[in-house]
């Protein structure tokens, strides 16, 4: 039997491999992940201002900053052109809000764009003479309508772009604190089926009502638990266990 020739990954391909890695790691800490976004666009607005300039390279920036806000902010599938997503009263089934841009792709994508937008003021070629108080004003502008129109879209289908209510995925009971976790661990008497995800998570919201299904099915064999990563104390194990992606599914026995 012929081996398989395993194709030959040069350095680039494996350093962008690396690196993704390193990106998809971060999933988890979704506090330290903004306050980073947080220090870079402090650290763009001193740069911004000791040079002086660069004016149009930030009204970009802030445009393409609120054009993933307002993704973060929309639904996935519109109510206007696909029906309703979301449930309008107490008495309909649940279904969690899901977003058009989920929060890590929204995090990600603006740590690129502020770097980017960093770099490019290392060259005066791209620091354009504008008038920058118009700049900022249409800029407002721009957010004043925008935000407005969310806020609109949100009273007329009646939803909130988070989701409230649930702190449970269906049959899956949520880990409450470390304590419940280590009784986890140990796997005394079935098996303990845990789904890692968190609230933000897009894909986890998705599968709910088939993992609904497969709990129901097998209830009778194993406990099935759902745990948050981003409840407190929970990073460093949700890191232990090697979850860099959402969902994780796991079986201890």
């Amino acid at each position: 039997m012929e081996e398989e020739e395993v194709p030959f990954e040069g350095p680039p391909a494996m350093l962008r491999r690396k690196l993704r890695q390193l990106v998809d790691a971060t999933v988890i800490w979704v506090s330290s992940r903004w306050a980073v976004l947080v220090i870079l666009l402090g650290a763009y607005a001193l740069r911004i201002c000791i040079v002086r300039g660069f004016f149009m390279v930030t009204y970009v920036l802030g445009i393409y900053l609120l054009n993933l806000l307002i993704g973060f902010l929309s639904p996935a599938v519109d109510p206007e052109s696909e029906g309703p997503t979301l449930p309008v009263s107490e008495k309909e089934e649940y279904r969690p809000f899901e977003r058009k841009l989920p929060e890590f792709k929204f995090w990600l994508r603006a740590v690129k764009a502020v770097l980017f937008a960093f770099g490019m003021t290392l060259f005066r070629e791209f620091d354009l003479p504008v008038f920058w108080p118009i700049l900022l004003a249409y800029f407002f502008l721009l957010l004043v309508l925008s935000m407005k129109d969310r806020i609109m879209h949100m009273m007329k289908h009646k939803y909130l772009p988070f989701t409230v209510g649930k702190q449970t995925y269906g049959n899956l009971a949520k880990i409450a604190d470390v304590a419940e976790w280590e009784k986890v661990k140990a796997a005394e008497g079935k098996p303990v089926f845990v789904q890692f995800s968190a609230e933000w998570c897009g894909p986890c919201q998705s599968i709910e009502g088939n993992l609904d299904e497969f709990a129901e099915k097998y209830k009778d064999k194993m406990d099935f638990k759902y745990f948050d990563v981003e409840q407190d104390d929970f990073d460093e194990i949700a890191q232990a266990e090697e979850v860099a992606n959402m969902p994780t599914f796991k079986i201890y026995k």
